[in-house]
Formats: C-alpha cells, sequence, structure tokens
C-alpha cells in the first residue's frame, strides 16, 4: 500500500486535476461511496480531489473551477447531487436546434437552455437574470453581449444527479458510484457497439443508415472483427423492436449503443405503429387511432360525447368504433400497445443496462431538470452502465453525433472527448473520467478528415473556397458530407451555384435526408434560380418559395410593429435569406422604425452564419451608434456570431 501511495503521489504531482463538485447533503449520505470513487479516479492518473459543501450560485461554483485551473491543472469536473442548474437565455444560436422565442413562446423555464457551458467555457460571459423562486436549483442568465459567440470549453464536465423515482436518492447515488468504481476497474476496450435508428431519423433514409456501418468500421475497427462486434438495428427489422433493443443494451459484452431517434424527457419514440398489411389490421389501426384521437379531444376539454360526436361526424365511422376510447379495459389494451413502440423510465429500470456508454441522439432524453429522465435511467439503474451523452432540450436531427468517436477507441476520457464538440444542450451523464481500454488496432479516418476539413472552411472569410469545397462535396461518398454540402451551399446563396444543386438533387433524389435539405433550403438562391435551373421542380420547391415571398412581404412594411411582422423576422433565423440582407441592415439603421422591430432585425442578420455576403452586414453594423442600449445588445451579439465565420 505505501508503494501505491507512493506512485499515485508521483501521478497526482503530473496529472491534470479533477473535482467531485458534491452538495453537502449528498456528501453526508455518501461519503464513503464519493471517497472510493475519488480513489479509483486517482488510480486512473489523475488528481481527483473532492469539494463537498453548500453550493449557493452558480458563480460561487464556477469560481471554484477558475481557481482549480489556476492551482490544480483542472481538466475536468463532475457536479454531484444538487448542484445550481444554470437556464440560459439569449444563446440559441450555441445549440443545434433550439429556437423558441423567449418573449411570447412560453415559460421562462421552457424557453431556456438548461446547460453546464457555464462551467466549464470560462471565455463565456453571462447576466445573471436572477434565481428562480419555485425550483431554486434554477439560475437563470443571458448571454453578454460582448461574449464570445462560439464555445471552447477550457475543461470538460459530466452530471451525476439521481432521482427520487424509484427509490431514496442517496441510496442510488450509493449504488451508481459503488458500480462506477467496479467498472472503472475493468481492462475493456471499445469493441462491442450498437446502433439504432428509430423511426423518423434521418427521414427514414436507408442511405443515410447504411453509412454507419462505414463511419463506424473507420473509427472503432475492432467491433467489426467480431460476428457479433457491431450490431445495426432499424425500426423496419420486426413488427416491435423495443425488447430487441433493451436485450442488446442488456448485454454484458456491450460497450456503446447509439440511439438515433425521437426523444422527450421520460420516453425514447422507437418506432411507430407497425404498417397495416391487411384489411384486419387496416381496420384494428383505423379503429385504435380514433380511439386515441378521442382521448386526445377529452384531455383538451371536450366531453367524450363531444369527441364521439366530432369524429363519427368527420369520418362516418360506426359510433362504437369511438366509444370504446373510454371502456377501461379498452383504455388498458390501448395503453399496452402503445408502450411497444417506446422505451420508458420505467423499461430501463427493469432492464439493468450493461452497456458501458450511451450516445442518445434525441430531443429532451438528458434533460437533467426533472426528477427523473432516459439518460440518467440508464446509467443510475441497476448493471453496469456507467455514462451517456445526452440533450437537455430539442436537438438537430441532421448532425454527426458519432464524430470523434475513435478517440474513445484510443483512451481518450469520455468528458475530454465530448468537450471538444460540445454544444449549448449536449451533456455528459454520469461519470466524464471514464474511458475505454485503449484499441489494438488504430482507426481509419477517411470520411472524418474530409469532414474536418470542410467545417473549418465554413469558419473562413474566404467565401469562394468554401463554395468550391462545397460543390466538391456534392459528391462525396459519406452521405453525411453530401447531405451537409446541399444544406450549406443553399445558404451561401449564391445563383451560379444552382446548376450544381440541381444536378446533386436529380442524382442523388433516393439520399432523402440530401433532397430533404435541397429542397427546403433552395430558396435561400436569389430571384428562384434553383427552379428556374430545374422547370419540372416537385412542389416542395415552391412551397420553400412561397414561405420566402410571404415573409418577405410581411416583413418589408415601414413602420409595421405587428405580431405578424415581428413573428415573421423571428423566421428568418431558420431561413437567412442573403438577398435580403441589405433590407435588414437598413431597418436596424432606421430610427422611424418600431425599436422591437429593429431589435428583432438585428437578432435575425445574426444567423446569416453561412451567407455569402456575411462580411458586408459585419462591415454595415461595425461602427453604428444606434443610441439605443438594447439595440446595441443585440447588433453586437451579431457582429460576435458572424466573425466566427470571418476567420
Amino acid at each position: 500500500m505505501a508503494l501505491l501511495a507512493a506512485s499515485l503521489a508521483v501521478v497526482a504531482a503530473h496529472a491534470g486535476g479533477f473535482a467531485i463538485v458534491v452538495d453537502s447533503e449528498s456528501w453526508n449520505h455518501c461519503q464513503t461511496e464519493i471517497q472510493a470513487y475519488a480513489q479509483s479516479v486517482r488510480e486512473d492518473g489523475l488528481d481527483a480531489f473532492i469539494s463537498a459543501q453548500q453550493w449557493n450560485s452558480p458563480e460561487q461554483v464556477k469560481d471554484s473551477l477558475l481557481l482549480w485551473k489556476k492551482t490544480r491543472n483542472l481538466e475536468g469536473c463532475v457536479f454531484v447531487g444538487n448542484i445550481p442548474i444554470p437556464m440560459i437565455r439569449k444563446a440559441q444560436h450555441l445549440t443545434s436546434a433550439f429556437k423558441m422565442d423567449e418573449e411570447y413562446g412560453g415559460s421562462r423555464r421552457d424557453t431556456s437552455v438548461p446547460s453546464d457551458r457555464f462551467y466549464d467555457d470560462f471565455d463565456l460571459r453571462f447576466r445573471s437574470l436572477g434565481r428562480d423562486s419555485v425550483e431554486t436549483q434554477f439560475f437563470y442568465y443571458e448571454m453578454a453581449p460582448e461574449s464570445p459567440q462560439e464555445i471552447h470549453c477550457d475543461i470538460y464536465s459530466g452530471r451525476i444527479r439521481t432521482s427520487d423515482h424509484f427509490q431514496d436518492r442517496y441510496a442510488e447515488l450509493s449504488a451508481y458510484l459503488d458500480k462506477l468504481v467496479r467498472v472503472r476497474r475493468e481492462t475493456n476496450r471499445l469493441d462491442h457497439v450498437v446502433s439504432y435508428t428509430g423511426e423518423g431519423s434521418f427521414s427514414d433514409c436507408m442511405i443515410a443508415w447504411k453509412d454507419e456501418t462505414v463511419t463506424l468500421s473507420e473509427q472503432i475497427p475492432e467491433a467489426f472483427n467480431d460476428i457479433d462486434g457491431a450490431k445495426f438495428f432499424v425500426f423496419g427489422q420486426y413488427p416491435f423492436m423495443k425488447d430487441v433493443v433493451l436485450e442488446a443494451c442488456a448485454d454484458d459484452r456491450t460497450d456503446l449503443v447509439l440511439f438515433h431517434c425521437h426523444g422527450t424527457p421520460e420516453r425514447q419514440w422507437i418506432q411507430n405503429l407497425p404498417p397495416a398489411d391487411t384489411e384486419e389490421s387496416y381496420a384494428m389501426d383505423a379503429r385504435y387511432r380514433l380511439r386515441e384521437s378521442a382521448r386526445g379531444m377529452v384531455r383538451r376539454g371536450k366531453t367524450p360525447e363531444q369527441a364521439v360526436g366530432e369524429l363519427v361526424a368527420k369520418w362516418n365511422v360506426d359510433s362504437s368504433w369511438v366509444a370504446e376510447a373510454f371502456d377501461p379495459e379498452t383504455a388498458l389494451a390501448d395503453s399496452l400497445y402503445d408502450l411497444k413502440t417506446g422505451i420508458v423510465l420505467e423499461d430501463v429500470w427493469k432492464t439493468k443496462p450493461n452497456a458501458r456508454m450511451y450516445i442518445f441522439d434525441a430531443c429532451y432524453n438528458g434533460d437533467f431538470r426533472e426528477n427523473d429522465y432516459i439518460a440518467g435511467r440508464y446509467i443510475f439503474s441497476g448493471g453496469n452502465s456507467v455514462v451517456g451523452i445526452g440533450n437537455t432540450v430539442n436537438v438537430l436531427q441532421d448532425k454527426a453525433s458519432s464524430i470523434g468517436l475513435n478517440l474513445l477507441t484510443e483512451g481518450v476520457r469520455v468528458g475530454d472527448w465530448h468537450a471538444r464538440s460540445a454544444i449549448l444542450e449536449s451533456h455528459v451523464i454520469g461519470d466524464p473520467a471514464f474511458r475505454f481500454a485503449p484499441a489494438s488496432v488504430k482507426s481509419r479516418n477517411g470520411y472524418m478528415e474530409r469532414l474536418y476539413a470542410l467545417t473549418e472552411l465554413g469558419h473562413s472569410a474566404d467565401v469562394d473556397a468554401y463554395r468550391a469545397a462545397l460543390r466538391a462535396s456534392l459528391e462525396d461518398p459519406y452521405e453525411y458530407i453530401r447531405r451537409k454540402a446541399a444544406y450549406y451551399l443553399c445558404r451561401v446563396g449564391r445563383a451560379e451555384d444552382a446548376e450544381a444543386l440541381v444536378h446533386a438533387y436529380q442524382e442523388d433524389y433516393n439520399a432523402k435526408r440530401v433532397a430533404f435539405n435541397i429542397e427546403h433550403n433552395s430558396a435561400m438562391l436569389p430571384d428562384s434560380s434553383f427552379v428556374k435551373a430545374m422547370p419540372s421542380a416537385p412542389a416542395a420547391f415552391f412551397s420553400s418559395l412561397n414561405l420566402k415571398a410571404y415573409g418577405a412581404e410581411a416583413v418589408f412594411k415601414h413602420g409595421n410593429g405587428s405580431k405578424t411582422r415581428r413573428n415573421m423576422l423571428k423566421i428568418f433565423r431558420n431561413n437567412p435569406y442573403p438577398e435580403y440582407a441589405e433590407s435588414l441592415v437598413l431597418i436596424v439603421k432606421d430610427s422611424t422604425e418600431p425599436l422591437e422591430i429593429r431589435i428583432t432585425c438585428a437578432e435575425a442578420l445574426g444567423w446569416y452564419t453561412e451567407a455569402w455576403n456575411r462580411s458586408r452586414i459585419v462591415d454595415a453594423l461595425e461602427g453604428y451608434d444606434s443610441g439605443e442600449p438594447s439595440l446595441q445588445d443585440e447588433i453586437t451579439r451579431t457582429i460576435g456570431r458572424l466573425k466566427v465565420y470571418l476567420k
């Protein structure tokens, strides 16, 4: 033991620091288990230390992290128990998809993003908006205008926040830490991986699904040396996939599971109902859907009689088809039938999953605001699962959730891997210091190098070089690169690229996500240039053009301060038409326009990050003094956002 202690002392003198930040109640209940966890982290080469107290604000936590960065070479931390949760506003551009109206879109809770980027990116700046008076663990902030407008984590972080949904939260914390210490001492390489693609993910495109076998074989080659090393499931393989997926999660050989599906805090939406293929099954399906509609109408305030009457009149069916909805036995049977299409908290609890790590590529599965949530339930249930990646709000489907997985095969810690591509809503749930043993076979990264190169060019002021790379990438063998190239080339917004996009659409139409991105973004090109280059364009293209025309009509009405005008400007965040940039700048600078409209215009311009004329927007706004503090704040934010893409 003396030799071990001496060895650990030498390691600690040169190792990165790792802070275990614990609330005082969790420490009082689980002191022995927390100390054992810290010791296991030290044995793995980090200078782990514990700081247990009553944490009263996020600032108190962050100040400690900054101090430890200077004095203990801090590389990462984990928040254990009830550590304050920062709720971030005015930073939606740092999310992948979250676009709720913060003023009129719902409660402050629902329109904010719970995010530990407050803690692990030291350069971001925030203004305090106060503590929630009811859910007192929530602290609201807005991103300061002068803050950097991109994420670069200085340390990595994770959350271990257990639940009292199934048992005492401190008993659950103790059990998790005991499991974690045991699993951390395994010598376990990342060589068994499971990928599941649920209904609606990738637009149900088999080409997109197929390409994951290629990318994972490049990143995790050892998993493809064994017949059971890599398993790929998709929603349509069986009538119901739930039990198959849970069985794969329970397999103790499984190291990593990737879930591509839709989600909520308490559910993974694995699939919809199986398609009806006979007259009998079609009738059963129709009756089930009518019953669900009736129950939904009652939940929204209708009486059962009203629901039955309206549905019978609408669909011209026998009233018994709908009235069955309110029979207790039928309602129970329907509920059990519905449960076959998704994984809920109780399913995970009963399964006792064993896969060491999970990536939840879904909305809200990692929402640690809630008392219990999917990502936490996988980690804190019995079995050997110890770490996951989950999102606190909704998340973009068109993203590379498996980017950089080759680092995990080389022994990089999960938190370190995650911090390299962290977005505002994505978090490590469980132990961020966990890592797999290094693989004996080196990963191959052909597609990854091309993806990194394309991403870096997107942050360059040389728009022409970026356009050339995007056009070349439309022919890339990897579907994800083609998909993103189509998306970004549309958003650059040059008419000269219309023919290349038309060619990509016609040649790659069976790749549904590529086609979808062109259909829904081609209106970014000026003067309907895509449709002119493709006269036989499908109706979807004209829908995009109609939205563009409607938006322009609503937005460019001088002096109009209506809610409709403001809402259409909000739509310009998702649809930043480059040809309208100059007109939006003029509104920002026009003192005769309503102030709220000018502020909303300034915010919308901050989303023109791919536009060919983004540098012109910056040039037009820099140095302009509006004399209005709230407007000037938004202008400052927009300039900062666009400059991220002008390096």
